[in-house]
C-alpha cells in the first residue's frame, strides 16, 4: 500500500485557536504510531502558528489517548448520534 492514505485530520484555526475536526486512522494501520505522529506534527505546526490553545471534541474511548499528550477534559460529557464525548483542550502558550 505504498503511498496509500491511512490516516487524516482536519484543523481549523481561528483568533489564536485550532479545533481538530475529523481525526482518524485506518483500523488495520492503528497502534503503529501514525496517529501520535501526525498529531505530536499538528501540535507543533499549530505553535509555530502561534495558536494559544488547542481543541477537539474527543470519544471517551480516546480519552487516555489524548492525555498522553497533555490533554484536559472541559466540562462534561455529551453525546452526538448515542457515542459519548468529552470536550479536550490544551494550552500551547509556554
Amino acid at each position: 500500500m505504498e503511498g496509500a492514505l491511512v490516516c487524516v485530520a482536519s484543523v481549523y484555526i481561528d483568533a489564536g485557536s485550532a479545533r481538530l475536526r475529523k481525526f482518524a486512522t485506518l483500523e488495520e494501520f492503528q497502534n503503529r504510531g501514525i496517529g501520535t505522529a501526525l498529531l505530536q506534527h499538528m501540535i507543533e505546526d499549530s505553535k509555530s502558528l502561534h495558536v494559544k490553545k488547542f481543541w477537539f471534541d474527543a470519544r471517551e474511548s480516546a480519552i487516555e489517548f489524548y492525555r498522553r499528550f497533555g490533554f484536559s477534559m472541559e466540562g462534561g460529557r455529551f453525546f452526538k448520534s448515542e457515542i459519548a464525548y468529552f470536550k479536550m483542550a490544551k494550552s500551547l502558550v509556554a
